[in-house]
């Protein structure tokens, strides 16, 4: 049967020439814009907007093969890939670096644009359906002021929100199109925009809704599309049963273990308040508690049950007088439907972003209802006074919609802004004031956390989630007595609470209680196997403990949940470097660094791989990635110094040593690779003037020194250095092991070493040339006071000095050691140094007198 001969009439020639069809869709775009521009000021939210788009490393770090895996795998308790290809498209345009934090205002402008977009295609839709175009404007004007469309704008993770309506908007639009015989091109587009909606939010029933708006806009019904709509519906239903199975899966649904009663009231319930939102929106709240109980007998259960039933009946008798204000209201009821249902499985109650498509019903049913009652009062021949008594009352709405959506825009501007809102709106749940604690808190702001649960505690002594709360706050300043205490109680009232048992794990591991911690961890694990963060816990925990194959096997159970956290995949790595699998490692480090392309450490890790692999140049590249990028970077100039003295390019390998050292002139690896370059290319000179430098402060290691008594070996065969050139190697090598016995404490080596070169040396063997001397008073000038001028070091200088030619110096600063208090144990080992100094003087000359 056709409905066309009900409608508003046609309206004048002119008219519709003077509202072209760009006038249409620009107007209500143009009145989503001034709607929706406060929020291009938020930011991100706590929850979807972490898991979907800042938190998310296939949306951070955009790629094609990410992108195909967005497509072809769920994410979570999900499957909505056009939003997430979407999120990593504006991330991909607005923050070009790869990994670089994404810009919210790029998010929000998006949703923006996306909102102009739905408001068009609503007055579209409105103006096919009721082939008005005046009814079309209006309608698009109010689904763009409304004040719950912001929700869905303001939370950058309502775009799947926003994605779904534009393509279910598109889906309605084809419906409603004037044609007697669709062609191919018509079910392609319809099955094509339905298959968009399904993969950016499961929304089942839009194609009844579609049905409906057919046969309402079309003079003669196109029965055979109804085979059309009914694939549609069972592909939606599908998409439906896929996404539920995908909740349960994840551990995401809730309310399990109520009653079919009680669910049946909780839908009610939620029915008005969707209801009382549109009309009353003054208390919209960015999210909304469970309900704790239902009450048949209550009130606003009878006031809701009658207003459903009123609905329904007004929407029976009017389906012939006016069918385009009955599609409007069947509308509202089957869109909002799935949503009820859901609604069930979750921690709320409503939620404005579900009233977003489902509320362009009411505002269809408002303006034909508005327009036959101005009608029926000015009647038909009135055009110009039944269009502005139509529109006046609905701008002016618009208008206080408008003002009113302002009001509510800064509630988005942070978590705690959004918190706050959430308190104010519901005073007196308890749960309202845990999320404004919970706010506080993701902002790093424990003593305005503390302060809220101090308060709420007047009213909720004993409720665990303000305990948990607060033992995440105590944590957060150091208080760990307190926190363990809070935490421990929040896990006895809620065991099955996975994040609050693994803050109270971390608190037990910080207070030194490690097999508390490790216990705890694995309890999450046994419930909840894919919590992430217990894992990572656990791999710390072991490596504190030295246990590096514990640690091994958590991080493999962590990159089974999450195959791209960075630091699960360098510290895997590691380990199987320290384990010398190297060809274990790479892998790991490659993705890091397709990931993060500028990753240093890992850069760093993969050309020590490549290094071990004998692919010396490739590492190399490594290290030029770093040194393009952080030119100072020492560890990067030591290796790649390593590698170019490896591949015979000394010189190249001296100017990246020499550079780092002007970076870090104490840094001590640097040094003796400098050592080992210049001694590589025999420049004697240039390792002199190394030694001349000003002194690090530092005591030089053993590695230093072994570096040392090779140079000096070396020069003591070079006559233009070392004159004469017979100079004794063995007296170098002895000086240098007596050097590091001292940089060691180790008195008993210095007594052997002391000893040896009594006994080993002799008057020709006292050679040891000025250049020599001076190389090794330096070696002698890094260590310690306290150490040089002490007995050990003094004695080693003396053997210095008569070795060097200087006797009688020698015999002199004996004479100072034996007078030092210390020098008692020494006595014996002066005496015999003594004789041994005083054998190489003319007979006439004394030294030492010895003891009785």
């Amino acid at each position: 049967m056709s409905y066309a001969s009900n409608l508003i009439p046609d309206e004048p020639t002119g008219w519709q020439r003077w509202t072209p069809m760009t006038l249409v869709l620009l107007l209500p775009a143009a009145a989503a814009v001034a709607c929706a521009w406060p929020t291009l000021d938020a930011g991100f939210q706590m929850g979807d907007d972490q898991r979907f788009v800042t938190e998310n490393v296939l949306v951070q770090y955009p790629s094609w093969d990410h992108a195909g895996e967005i497509v072809t795998t769920p994410h979570g308790d999900l499957y909505q890939p056009i939003p997430l290809l979407s999120f990593q498209a504006t991330n991909a345009f607005a923050s070009p670096a790869t990994g670089a934090a994404p810009s919210a205002f790029a998010h929000h402008l998006v949703n923006l644009i996306l909102h102009a977009i739905n408001a068009a295609l609503a007055a579209l839709v409105a103006m096919r359906l009721s082939r008005r175009a005046f009814v079309g404007v209006l309608v698009g004007i109010m689904f763009a002021t409304h004040p719950l469309a912001l929700e869905t704008v303001a939370w950058v993770s309502g775009r799947m929100m926003l994605l779904t309506t534009a393509f279910s908007l598109g889906l309605l639009v084809l419906a409603t199109q004037r044609h007697d015989q669709p062609g191919i091109g018509w079910r392609a587009g319809a099955m094509m925009v339905w298959l968009l909606a399904c993969a950016s939010k499961v929304i089942p029933t839009v194609p009844l809704v579609a049905a409906l708006f057919e046969r309402a806009a079309q003079t003669h019904p196109r029965r055979r599309n109804w085979g059309l709509y009914g694939l549609l519906f069972a592909i939606g239903i599908a998409a439906t049963v896929l996404m539920a199975r995908l909740t349960s899966a994840a551990a995401f649904s809730f309310n399990e273990d109520k009653s079919v009663g009680q669910l049946a009231g909780t839908m009610l319930l939620a029915f008005g308040r969707y209801v009382e939102n549109y009309v009353w929106p003054l208390n919209l709240s960015p999210w909304t508690p469970p309900l704790d109980a239902i009450d048949w007998m209550a009130p606003r259960m009878f006031l809701t049950a009658v207003g459903l039933v009123a609905l329904l009946v007004l929407a029976w008798s009017l389906r012939r007088r006016l069918p385009v204000a009955t599609a409007g209201l069947w509308m509202f009821v089957l869109v909002l439907a799935p949503f009820l249902a859901a609604g069930l499985t979750r921690r709320l109650f409503v939620a404005d972003r579900y009233m977003y498509l489902p509320m362009l019903g009411l505002h269809l049913f408002v303006v034909v209802i508005l327009g036959k009652l101005v009608t029926q009062v000015t009647g038909r021949d009135a055009v110009t006074t039944r269009r502005v008594l139509t529109a006046l009352p609905i701008l002016l709405l618009c208008g206080f919609w408008l003002k009113t959506a302002y009001a509510l825009a800064p509630t988005w501007q942070s978590p705690v802004h959004f918190a706050r809102r959430i308190v104010e709106t519901h005073p007196n749940s308890v749960m309202a004031v845990n999320e404004l604690a919970r706010a506080y808190l993701h902002e790093q702001r424990p003593q305005d956390a503390l302060t809220v649960i101090e308060n709420a505690r007047r009213r909720w002594p004993d409720e665990p989630r303000l305990a948990a709360q607060a033992g995440r706050a105590h944590a957060l300043v150091g208080q760990l007595i307190e926190a363990k205490t809070e935490l421990a109680n929040a896990v006895t009232s809620m065991p099955q609470q996975a994040a609050v048992r693994y803050e109270y794990a971390l608190v037990l591991d910080r207070l030194g209680d490690a097999a508390g911690a490790i216990d705890e961890l694995q309890t999450i694990l046994e419930s909840h196997p894919s919590f992430l963060p217990a894992y990572r816990a656990l791999a710390l925990i072991y490596r504190a403990q030295g246990n590096r194959t514990a640690e091994a096997n958590m991080l493999q159970q962590a990159l089974k949940q999450n195959r791209f956290h960075r630091d699960n995949l360098f510290d895997l790595a590691t380990i199987y470097l320290s384990q010398g699998d190297v060809s274990a490692a790479e892998p790991l480090l490659r993705r890091i660094l397709s990931l993060h392309p500028h990753d240093e450490p890992a850069l760093l890790n993969l050309g020590v791989v490549l290094s071990r692999t004998n692919r010396e140049v490739d590492a190399i590249k490594c290290y030029d990635r770093i040194l393009a990028r952080s030119p100072h970077t020492v560890s990067a100039l030591l290796n790649r110094a390593a590698l170019l003295r490896q591949i015979n390019q000394p010189s190249s390998a001296e100017s990246d040593l020499r550079a780092a050292r002007q970076i870090e002139p104490a840094n001590v690896d640097v040094l003796l690779a400098l050592h080992q370059v210049l001694f590589d290319q025999r420049d004697w000179h240039a390792m002199i003037e190394l030694w001349e430098a000003p002194t690090t402060g530092k005591v030089l290691p053993a590695a230093c020194i072994t570096d040392w008594m090779r140079t000096l070996e070396a020069i003591a065969q070079q006559s233009t250095l070392a004159n004469p050139a017979s100079t004794n190697n063995g007296i170098c090598q002895l000086l240098l092991r007596m050097h590091l016995a001292l940089y060691q404490s180790d008195s008993p080596a210095i007594r052997d070493l002391v000893q040896n070169y009594i006994e080993s040396s002799n008057a020709n063997d006292m050679n040891l040339s000025g250049p020599l001397r001076d190389i090794i008073a330096r070696c002698l000038n890094t260590l310690p006071n306290e150490i040089r001028n002490g007995v050990p070091g003094l004695l080693t200088l003396a053997v210095v000095l008569d070795a060097s030619g200087s006797t009688e110096q020698a015999l002199a600063l004996l004479v100072s050691v034996r007078e030092m208090p210390e020098a008692a144990d020494w006595q014996p080992l002066i005496q015999r140094l003594d004789r041994h100094i005083q054998s190489s003087l003319p007979t006439e000359r004394t030294g030492v007198a010895p003891d009785a």
